[in-house]
């Protein structure tokens, strides 16, 4: 799954005069002075190589540029330009390759794409550089009721919050729900789990009452993780230990964050879901949720990566 070293050919990395239009190519037509300014301090802040910015030419003459943004819980998300035609596919490979290469594994174990699904050509040239075609996630939504929504009427579920309490307690109990999960398998074991917590903690701003430790009958079955993102909130994670599935845990603890959303006069929900977990796109779309967007997830690892896995 790690991505090849080097290429065949090396491609030129962005110099000083070149940077700010290479990050405009990447950005994509339209894109703002500003916003490119902020992505290039965000880049000069996270530790991004000077010459992370790797630039390549088509057999057209067209250039394709490429970066590695690295994020928090050490995730690197990948941002190729657009292609204007398949003259480019090789080159853009080449460039994916080469700002892959640079990352440094203090600062990125994981490198995530997201493309339109149909967009085969991107997908076939990060292909090509090494990247994995991990699965196509669904963005869904629900708006919350404006009316009370009465609490469900379950009384095995307790929620303990936990985000003041044991970090590492809290990254085991997260792994144990990844045992025989439907939702991206192919991630399990490819990161450090405290990393996957950071990553976690820094969607947006975890709402201390709904970052919890899931008990059922008395019995540690589970992890939720929700976070405030201002016009939305986002369901970051929610796993279910084996012992407690086929239950009706997850459609009670979902009834569960709606009712206590919808009292904080909250006004959307908002999670991801890999498409084969059919279960659970099937109880979201039950509970009212739809899907807004679908993107196709590739990764790659850089370096070695050691980590425990469910048991």
């Amino acid at each position: 799954m790690s991505v090849p070293s080097a290429f065949p050919h090396s491609h030129t990395p962005a110099d000083a005069n070149e940077r700010a239009e290479a990050l405009g190519w990447v950005l994509g037509p339209g894109c703002s002075t500003a916003v490119i300014e902020r992505l290039d301090a965000l880049l000069e802040t996270r530790g991004c190589p000077a010459d992370g910015i790797r630039i390549s030419r088509g057999s057209t003459g067209d250039p394709v540029a490429c970066v590695v943004v690295p994020g928090p819980g050490r995730v690197g998300a990948l941002l190729l330009s657009p292609l204007p035609g398949p003259g480019c596919a090789s080159a853009a490979a080449h460039a994916a390759a080469d700002a892959v290469a640079t990352c440094n594994s203090d600062h990125v174990g994981l490198i995530q794409a997201l493309l339109d699904p149909a967009d085969t050509l991107r997908k076939a040239s990060l292909e090509q550089a090494g990247l994995q075609s991990l699965t196509v996630l669904h963005t869904m939504e629900r708006t919350l009721p404006r009316r009370k929504v009465a609490k469900p009427k379950r009384t095995t579920i307790r929620l303990e919050p936990c985000l003041l309490g044991d970090a590492h307690h809290v990254a085991q109990l997260m792994v144990g729900t990844y045992a025989d999960t439907l939702d991206c398998p192919d991630l399990c074991g490819l990161r450090d789990p405290m990393d996957t917590l950071q990553g976690h903690l820094a969607t947006g701003t975890p709402i201390p009452e709904l970052w919890c430790i899931v008990h059922v009958d008395g019995r540690e079955a589970g992890v939720l993780f929700v976070a405030d993102q201002k016009d939305v909130c986002d369901l970051v994670y929610v796993g279910i230990l084996p012992f407690a599935r086929g239950r009706g845990v997850g459609r009670a603890l979902m009834q569960i964050l709606v009712h206590e959303l919808d009292a904080k006069r909250h006004k959307r929900i908002r999670l991801s879901v890999d498409q084969s977990n059919t279960p659970a796109v099937a109880l979201y779309e039950s509970l009212g949720f739809n899907t807004c967007s679908r993107s196709l997830a590739l990764i790659a690892t850089v370096g070695p990566v050691q980590v425990p896995r469910a048991n």
